[in-house]
């Protein structure tokens, strides 16, 4: 647009310019002579060009005219591609009852469903002309065979031809996008997971984005008896995933698994900076050869974020406790049953007295029992 509006501009520029300065031109040819206005040479130097131009069209008209047919029917047929493994994803498409075998080695129902996908602009012959011509026919016609399959319910088939069709045709959308969603229906975590490592490049975006969470945490699921694989995986992840409380959650049930204690504590403590969750306290306190004093100290830097938080005060309950500085330990649990109000907290605090400061019992045991 910009560069016509230039032309525009110079146009009228030198319009203005020929009106004002008119000017001549002489032609001499042997003995030829020809003498015209500035302006009429200009204008017949344009009008050649521009049937020079159409000649030139016309001349390679046929050519273009075959390109032009062949761009617009990939682009039909990729739109129907990209339609079909859409309504495939959503279930809307009718299951294909039992039909005759392969039409020129393609289900000639799916080559029915082809062209009426397109709105009657193609037969089934040409679509299948159109497959069969191309490079990668051997790919493509596995392609349909596999979606035969899948309509019939035949997965495992299905996914076997996907491959083979994978094979042939390693960059083609379509066979990536449903044999993603054939491995994700089955809940194949592990060869989604390797498929969509392997073919990042070429899947579309939005089936990545669509089921990458799902298939990284379960193939995270698949590995927690597996220190090195699971941490080779978990280095893999994206950053936003690294932080979101439910791979959070899986890296600290690995890491107690396998019982690696200090990075278990180190995660839960950094975990705790960007997401607060009871249960990752519940878990720090759970953790053998605890020392007793940082951790006092840590659970009291948290107190001063989380002041209310009934789990934190009965996990400082328990580290005074463990540290012998029982007083302290009496403050935190009556802290926490005073905040919480709860049967749980009543009845811990009811043993802390028992055990510590019996002469308190008899006050306490009325608020317990109405809490019963």
């Amino acid at each position: 647009m910009f560069r016509y509006m230039i032309l525009l501009l110079i146009a009228a520029a030198a319009s203005a310019w020929l009106w004002v300065n008119p000017g001549l031109v002489e032609i001499h040819v042997a003995q030829l002579s020809v003498a015209m206005q500035l302006g009429t040479f200009i204008l017949i130097i344009i009008a050649l060009f521009i049937i020079i131009k159409v000649i030139w069209n016309i001349l390679k008209l046929p050519s273009w005219l075959h390109h032009r047919r062949n761009v617009r029917l990939d682009k039909q047929i990729n739109k129907h591609i990209t339609k079909l493994c859409i309504q495939l994803s959503e279930g809307q498409i009718l299951k294909i009852v039992q039909s005759k075998r392969y039409q020129d080695n393609l289900p000639s129902q799916l080559l029915g469903l082809l062209a009426n996908a397109l709105n009657g602009t193609l037969t089934s012959k040409q679509v299948s002309a159109s497959i069969l011509a191309n490079e990668d026919a051997e790919g493509l016609i596995r392609w349909i065979e596999g979606l035969g399959y899948l309509y019939q319910g035949d997965g495992e088939h299905a996914q076997e031809a996907f491959r083979l069709a994978l094979v042939k045709c390693p960059k083609h959308a379509g066979i990536l996008t449903v044999l993603a969603h054939s491995y994700y229906q089955d809940a194949q975590w592990v060869l989604l997971y390797d498929l969509m490592q392997q073919y990042k490049r070429y899947m579309p975006q939005d089936i990545i984005a669509l089921y990458y969470d799902d298939v990284a945490y379960e193939h995270l699921l698949t590995l927690m008896d597996q220190p090195e694989s699971f941490d080779q995986a978990w280095r893999k992840l994206p950053h936003e995933l690294k932080q979101s409380i439910h791979f959070i959650d899986l890296k600290i049930e690995h890491l107690l698994q396998q019982k690696l204690f200090k990075k278990a504590k180190t995660t839960i403590e950094q975990s705790l900076d960007l997401h607060w969750q009871d249960e990752w306290v519940r878990q720090y306190m759970s953790m053998p050869d605890l020392e007793m004093q940082k951790c006092i100290k840590q659970l009291l830097a948290w107190l001063k974020k989380e002041p209310k938080n009934v789990v934190l005060l009965d996990a400082l309950a328990k580290a005074h406790l463990e540290a012998d500085m029982v007083q302290r330990a009496g403050t935190y649990y009556e802290a926490a049953f005073s905040q919480s109000g709860q049967l749980s907290e009543g009845l811990a605090l009811l043993a802390f007295y028992q055990a510590h400061q019996p002469e308190k019992v008899t006050q306490l045991i009325p608020h317990v029992t109405r809490l019963i």
